[in-house]
C-alpha cells in the first residue's frame, strides 16, 4: 500500500492499494445483497445512485472497520454501518460538506475506498481546493470535514463527479466523535 498526505487544507490523506481487487468485489458483492436494500424506506435508489446503509456484521466489514480506525488514530463512537454508493453513467453527488451531527457526536473524517476503477468521470472533486482524485479500485482517499481547532473546514467541500462511462463504486466509513477529537491525524509509516 502507498500512502501519502495530498492536501493540508482540506486535510485529505490517498492510499493506493488499501484493498485488493479480490477484497473490493467481496464488498461490492456484499453490499449489494437485496436485503439491505429493503431496509431502506423508499427503496434504494435517489438522485445519487443506489444508496445502501451496510450493518457492520459481517466479519470483513468487522475487520475493515478496525483497520481504518488503527489506521485514523481513533474509533468512531458511531460504527455500525458502512455507506454504500453505485454509480452509473451521468449519476454523480452534487457539492456538499459532510458535516452531521448525530446523537451529540460530528461527523469528523469520512473515509471512501474506491471498489472498482470507473472508465471515464466520477472523479470525487474539491473544489475550493482545486483536486481531483479519479476512482481506482482499492484506493482509499481520508478526509477531514473539521480543523483541528474542531470548527468546520469550508474547503472540505466535496462532490461526485458524474460518471461518464462504466461504473462508480465507493463504500463510506465515517467517524463520528466529539469535535476536541478534531485534532487527531494519521501518524507514522504505511
Amino acid at each position: 500500500m502507498s500512502a501519502m498526505q495530498r492536501s493540508r487544507e482540506p486535510a485529505i490523506w490517498q492510499f493506493d492499494g488499501f484493498l485488493d481487487s479480490a477484497a473490493c468485489r467481496a464488498l461490492s458483492a456484499l453490499a449489494r445483497l437485496p436485503r439491505w436494500a429493503e431496509e431502506k424506506p423508499g427503496g434504494p435508489i435517489n438522485h445519487t445512485g443506489y444508496c445502501v446503509e451496510v450493518a457492520v456484521e459481517d466479519q470483513r466489514l468487522l475487520d475493515l472497520r478496525a483497520r481504518l480506525e488503527s489506521l485514523v488514530g481513533m474509533e468512531s463512537d458511531i460504527a455500525d454501518t458502512f455507506r454504500y454508493r453505485w454509480y452509473r453513467p451521468g449519476e454523480g453527488h452534487r457539492p456538499h460538506l459532510d458535516c452531521y451531527t448525530v446523537e451529540d457526536r460530528d461527523l469528523l473524517a469520512t473515509a471512501m475506498i474506491y471498489l472498482q476503477t470507473t472508465e471515464a468521470g466520477g472523479e470525487t472533486r474539491f473544489p475550493l481546493a482545486g483536486l481531483d482524485f479519479p476512482p481506482v479500485e482499492g484506493r482509499l482517499l481520508l478526509w477531514y470535514n473539521h480543523l483541528p481547532d474542531g470548527e468546520i473546514d469550508p474547503l472540505s467541500r466535496h462532490e461526485g463527479r458524474p460518471v461518464i462511462a462504466g461504473e462508480k463504486e465507493v463504500l463510506l466509513y465515517f467517524f463520528y466523535k466529539q469535535r476536541e477529537f478534531a485534532g487527531i491525524r494519521p501518524e507514522g509509516e504505511w
